[in-house]
């Protein structure tokens, strides 16, 4: 038979235990709590209106928010875009960069075609490769048209692909 003070301390030590079990699994909400509070907002940049947008006709474009000029700690901030209407019923934005040299690509009208100088490669209005040393499709940007047909840009969306892409 266990006498009195042997109960006694395995009780404590149960209650200690619990409360140490308690006491992390608070420290780990409180832990996702704050992680979700530092996390970077998720910015909607307007890029234009859909229905301004030609077809055939790529329009150069640099979003800057209002959250990062205040702030000025995103990527995206003056990164160079096109935005493209092909067809009439489809848009494309793209990073304004040959995939390969980095150098600022640029369309070419009587080309029909984007064309990056330092390197010669080319690219038609869809942004798939064409010729040169590059063998690879322009990068395209994700985007959202809104009922009223503004293009909206997910700041969140474009960070992780640069991460992406940078590797």
């Amino acid at each position: 038979m266990i006498d009195a003070a042997a109960q006694i301390g395995q009780q404590r030590e149960r209650w200690v235990y619990v409360g140490l079990m308690c006491s992390a699994v608070l420290l780990l909400a409180i832990g996702m709590l704050g992680l979700w509070f530092l996390r970077q907002p998720d910015t909607r940049l307007r890029l234009g209106n859909a229905n301004l947008l030609g077809v055939g006709l790529p329009v150069a474009v640099r979003p800057v928010s209002r959250a990062n000029q205040q702030d000025n700690s995103s990527w995206v901030t003056n990164l160079p875009l096109y935005l493209v209407r092909p067809a009439p019923a489809e848009i494309l934005v793209f990073v304004q960069h040959d995939p390969r040299s980095g150098c600022l690509i640029s369309w070419q009208i009587q080309e029909r075609r984007f064309l990056d100088p330092c390197h010669g490669s080319a690219y038609t209005i869809t942004g798939e490769y064409v010729r040169g040393p590059s063998g690879r499709d322009l990068k395209r940007v994700p985007v959202q048209i809104s009922r009223d047909g503004e293009i909206m840009l997910s700041s969140q969306a474009l960070n992780a692909d640069l991460a992406r892409w940078s590797r």
